[in-house]
């Protein structure tokens, strides 16, 4: 029996390939010992997709070592068609789980973005590292001008150019994020750990902040619980072995510089998820060293921590909301002990989305302020990784969540059990970073290709790597909040007020009064279509969970009403009073005038409601002219 891997073909380009195997020499093939090289022959691989399809386990290819094979060399060749049918580069990349994978240079445009291995054989049985083929799609994506951004206040730059970004709501747009933020350096290091197995970025906090990092993932260590004068670090440590692992960047020192910086820049935020806790030995921190932690942590960031209530939804916040109340380091905690939690004064609970089904919700949703799905591949092989993440990606817009949840796209290598240990190869997490990290514009634009039709609305919300350096992170992520869809055309919108914090407008039809009202958070009762009718601007707003439209009647108001006038309800069809005609404001926020009664607009009055509530809450009804209680955010739900 010969060696075999795992393979898989992915296609990131913007056009499909067609595919053939040949040159094939002593493989096993066609279902021997499960080895089936034919499921890429004469394929069409169609854009953004993979063979396996993504989420199903890879195929199983081996070489015949028997009999005359022997003595010869395994390999094989998957021909592609260069560039599609409109031509040009192609985005072929194939890999198995062994990194042994090479490509017959004779099939490849242009060049390899990963060179070949030394003796460019098709297949490097021996488990050497081999690559894949990595390049642009197909059709140019535009980067200018967000490769001119200054990366330090690039929030800042975005609000005064395109205001309506301060209407997007936190879960639909993306932000550059950083892994283990605070391992710029290592040391000291237990017995059997170094810099090469524990290191993770290159500059400290405060220089990720200038290169545009929103979103830091810190993990507070002491060397031991034990050693008296020991100060709060950030470390990277396993409880494994007794506890292995480095300190990195004093937390304190750290800390400082977020606020600082924040202070500095108005307009930019900072989101800190805290985990971890544990010292050198790998304890987990007692009580009082939890509780010393947090009191270091409110001492270094003092009155920028942001505050919520418990329960309330730190994805539905607008970028304005957020900066509007200059309390921008959004401090979210996981595992720290229960009675620690206090939003209200800047403790935020963090709540994990289960890897394999991210529909299934947190078991402290009710109480939780930020869900996030947070699943790294846990591989050392970078298309393994791609391909694992794209899977995830799917999984995760597939679930429709509507409350705000986040995705993070762990663009991250991690090094094998052997390799994580004094005795594996010398290989380190910041080698394998700089690598890796040359391909994520091309999995970004791959995921958001450039032309208009194939918009999304909901983006990988964090652009997670290793090794911050430059502008890479930065620019998928502008680059992805440049491609981000116009309210007016996303297939699901929430209609959220901004007069009130998350207090978004609730139909249900079953309602004893008849009447729309308000909701605190989304659900499906909160979900709305917009279908575009006559007029550019008009529009049925039809209600997602029971197919009628919302309505609104105030005939004959011609005054302003501090109570509102007229009445909100619903019709099974589209009659007059359901049609609105939608006004863009210049700071992204919407109007919604009735085409029956002009200057009659749709009105939220959520005085009061902090908390979700089974039958909604407050009043939606009409009012003449615009103010503060008829202007609304669109979202996506």
């Amino acid at each position: 029996m010969g060696q075999g891997a795992f393979m898989v073909v992915v296609n990131l380009d913007s056009q499909p390939h067609h595919l053939e195997v040949n040159d094939v020499n002593c493989m096993q093939n066609g279902g021997e010992s499960g080895s089936n090289l034919n499921i890429w022959n004469d394929v069409t691989i169609e854009p953004v997709s993979a063979i396996p399809a993504f989420g199903q386990p890879l195929q199983y290819i081996e070489a015949d070592g028997s009999g005359g094979c022997a003595f010869e060399q395994s390999h094989f060749a998957i021909q592609f068609d260069r560039g599609g049918a409109t031509g040009g580069k192609a985005g072929i990349n194939i890999q198995t789980s062994v990194d042994g994978v090479p490509v017959d240079p004779r099939y490849v445009e242009g060049p390899i973005a990963v060179g070949l291995s030394a003796t460019q054989n098709f297949i490097a049985w021996d488990g050497q590292a081999g690559v894949g083929i990595m390049r642009r799609p197909s059709i140019p994506v535009p980067i200018d001008p967000v490769d001119r951004v200054n990366s330090a206040r690039w929030i800042s730059v975005l609000i005064e150019q395109h205001p309506s970004f301060r209407s997007k709501q936190l879960n639909s747009i993306s932000l550059p994020a950083s892994h283990d933020s605070g391992m710029s350096h290592a040391g000291p290091c237990t017995s059997f750990a170094d810099a090469r197995v524990t290191q993770t970025q290159t500059l400290p906090l405060a220089r990720q902040l200038e290169a545009g990092i929103r979103y830091f993932d810190l993990r507070p260590a002491l060397w031991r619980l034990s050693e008296p004068g020991s100060e709060f670090a950030f470390g990277h440590f396993t409880t494994e072995v007794g506890g292995q692992g480095c300190l990195g960047e004093p937390m304190d020192m750290a800390l400082t510089d977020v606020k600082k910086f924040l202070d500095d820049h108005p307009d930019e935020i900072a989101i800190l998820k805290f985990s971890g806790y544990v010292d050198s030995d790998g304890n987990k921190f007692p009580l009082a060293t939890q509780q010393a932690m947090i009191d270091h942590i409110k001492t270094a960031l003092g009155d920028q921590m942001f505050t919520a209530s418990s329960g309330e939804k730190i994805g539905l916040f607008t970028i304005g909301e957020i900066v509007d109340g200059q309390k921008r380091a959004i401090c979210v905690f996981q595992n720290l002990e229960d009675s620690f939690v206090d939003p209200r004064n800047g403790i935020l609970l963090f709540g994990g989305l289960d890897c394999n089904t991210p529909g299934t919700l947190p078991g402290n949703y009710a109480t939780s302020n930020f869900d996030l799905y947070d699943c790294y591949s846990d591989s050392e092989n970078s298309i393994l990784m791609i391909v694992d993440q794209i899977s995830k990606y799917r999984k995760f817009r597939e679930a429709e969540l509507l409350n705000g949840e986040m995705f993070l796209l762990s663009h991250t290598l991690t090094l094998g059990t052997v390799d994580s240990t004094p005795v594996g190869a010398n290989k380190s997490i910041l080698e394998m970073a700089q690598h890796v990290n040359m391909l994520l514009w091309d999995v970004v634009t791959s995921i958001y290709p450039g032309e208009p039709e194939s918009n999304i609305h909901r983006p990988p919300n964090l652009i997670y790597v290793d090794a911050v350096d430059g502008k890479l992170p930065i620019l998928a992520a502008l680059y992805l909040n440049s491609r981000s869809a116009n309210p007016l055309d996303l297939p699901r919108i929430a209609v959220k007020s901004t007069a009130f914090r998350n207090v978004y407008l609730r139909l249900d039809r079953y309602q004893a009064s008849g009447e729309a009202n308000g909701q605190v958070g989304v659900g499906a009762f909160e979900r709305f279509g917009l279908e575009r009718a006559e007029g550019d601007d008009c529009f049925y707003l039809k209600s997602v969970e029971f197919g009628v439209y919302l309505t609104l009647h105030g005939e004959g108001a011609s005054e302003l009403n501090p109570a509102g006038v007229g009445k909100s309800g619903f019709s099974e069809t589209k009659v007059p009073a359901a049609l609105f005609r939608i006004h863009a404001i210049s700071d992204g926020t919407f109007a919604i005038e009735s085409t029956v009664q002009a200057d009659l607009y749709l009105r939220i009055d959520g005085r009061g409601m902090t908390r979700p509530s089974s039958s909604g809450g407050g009043v939606v009804n009409g009012q003449i002219g615009v103010g503060p209680y008829e202007t609304f955010v669109f979202g996506p739900a």
